[in-house]
């Protein structure tokens, strides 16, 4: 996970606030209000909007409606609050580069803005700038609509909790965001595993066997959803030629877990849609084959001309924690000083933008 510096707001992102009202849900907030003519359109604060959705979300009844006008109010008015939270993306696009916040994946099509707080249990932050991120289609739904107001309560530990404790209950105290935990790539690490082919059991590399010589990406085979490559002797067991290979999502401590089950990071799913584990793997080994070219020409990035080609690969791969883990482990492995100048000069508008690089090495 790329650690990322989010400012407060952004120029470029500005919900109304007040909203214009048209057909049944302007009906029945007239009704509501106890308008005796009513008129086609009518208009309401943004916060009123809100409000009654945090209202109809915690069960309160919203007077002078029947419960199933409530229903339709307030599926009515989400229709209306998604059309401004959509405006997000691109200034988080501008902000945080086209990059899924969680699993690094590159989105060159289409971009979802993500509640941190699921806009469903927490409408109160369904438009607010801090409670967006970047994600793409299955990270979001593998997050769906969790954490719900019931997990969120029970880590307040208040009997009547606010809006705000629920908030920093999800958001200070549990999971790893990549927005407000600038350590994110340390407590989410990346490992290269494979499936020794004599015991049917996966087996973690160390760092530096993760990026020795002998170890060559063969295969990327969609159909069987299966990544594949040579190792030599000198690892683990081998040599194994077309062994099947996977990065996995390592955890540091409980709030990593958290999150690593919360977005399905390491679910080896058979969906189509679903290649993260995949593309994770094969951007190691673009990675390691860069580290490879980078280190016959010049084992300094300042000297060597093909460095900034290798920054506009790795922004074209994603999987940032991926390439920084990677080059870390050959730094230490072959001398070379790729990790640190990644950090420094790939922290651009051009490459990776709003970086956190204060606990990165650099």
């Amino acid at each position: 996970m790329r650690p990322v510096t989010k400012q407060p707001r952004h120029a470029k992102y500005s919900p109304p606030q007040k909203l214009l009202l048209g057909g049944t849900v302007a009906a029945l907030f007239q009704k509501i209000a106890g308008v005796t003519s009513a008129t086609p359109t009518y208009q309401i604060p943004l916060t009123l909007a809100l409000q009654v959705l945090l209202d109809h979300v915690t069960g309160l009844r919203i007077r002078r409606i029947t419960p199933a006008e409530q229903t339709v109010l307030a599926s009515g008015l989400m229709q209306r609050i998604s059309k401004i939270y959509k405006t997000a993306a691109l200034p988080l696009t501008d902000e945080l580069g086209a990059f899924c916040s969680y699993c690094g994946t590159a989105l060159p099509g289409l971009i979802e803005v993500e509640h941190a707080l699921p806009k469903s249990h927490f409408p109160y932050y369904a438009v607010e700038w801090k409670n967006f991120l970047l994600a793409c289609s299955p990270c979001n739904t593998c997050k769906a609509d969790d954490p719900d107001r019931k997990t969120a309560t029970s880590w307040a530990q208040a009997f009547s909790p606010t809006e705000q404790q629920l908030h920093n209950s999800i958001r200070q105290q549990h999971y790893i965001w990549p927005d407000l935990n600038a350590g994110c790539w340390q407590a989410l690490p990346n490992q290269l595993q494979y499936l020794d082919p004599k015991v049917q059991t996966w087996t973690v590399l160390n760092a530096a066997e993760s990026v020795s010589a002998g170890i060559r990406l063969t295969a990327y085979d969609v159909i069987q959803h299966k990544v594949l490559a040579n190792l030599d002797a000198s690892i683990g067991g081998g040599p194994f030629g077309d062994v099947e290979v996977a990065v996995v999502v390592s955890d540091a401590n409980g709030r990593a877990t958290e999150m690593i089950d919360l977005l399905g990071l390491n679910a080896d799913s058979s969906s189509v849609f679903d290649r993260r584990l995949m593309n994770r793997t094969r951007a190691w080994f673009d990675a390691l084959e860069e580290c490879r070219l980078l280190s016959r020409v010049d084992p300094d990035p300042k000297h060597n001309w093909l460095w900034p080609i290798t920054l506009r690969r790795a922004a074209s791969s994603g999987f940032y924690s991926v390439w920084l883990t990677v080059m870390q482990a050959f730094d230490n492995s072959h001398g070379t000083h790729y990790a640190k100048a990644f950090v420094n000069d790939s922290a651009s508008k051009l490459y990776y933008p709003s970086t956190n690089i204060s606990q990165l090495p650099c």
